[in-house]
């Protein structure tokens, strides 16, 4: 078990009604992916992780994919939120994203148990 500092910024997206799913992680992926980098270059953002809900014949999801923003701490997204950086970002997000149905939520990761394949 290792103990972590990390924080987060996890939110649930939900794609644009013209979009299909494949169109959303496409653009996702493709196109908004090098603002994700760039924000990890220049910024205190650590590392984006992109999650999509797999298909179910049965029922549309309630958001279509996961986005996680890792930070070392509260500080250094506060530093980041008064940059320009979220502003380029959100700016390109309403391309992809229901801008109008966010669900943000600021999360701490307490510990991890069994990372296999990683080293300390």
């Amino acid at each position: 078990m290792r103990k972590s500092t990390t924080v987060k910024i996890v939110r649930l997206v939900k794609r644009r009604a013209d979009l299909t799913l494949a169109e959303f992680k496409d653009y996702w992926l493709t196109r908004h992916a090098p603002h994700e980098r760039r924000a990890i270059e220049t910024t205190s953002l650590q590392k984006v992780v992109a999650s999509f809900v797999l298909p179910d014949d049965h029922k549309d999801p309630e958001f279509d994919g996961v986005a996680e923003l890792y930070f070392s701490s509260l500080e250094e997204i506060r530093t980041m939120f008064a940059g320009p950086v979220p502003a380029m970002m959100r700016e390109d997000e309403e391309n992809f994203v229901q801008m109008d149905a966010p669900a943000v939520r600021l999360v701490a990761e307490e510990y991890v148990i069994g990372e296999k394949g990683r080293t300390a």
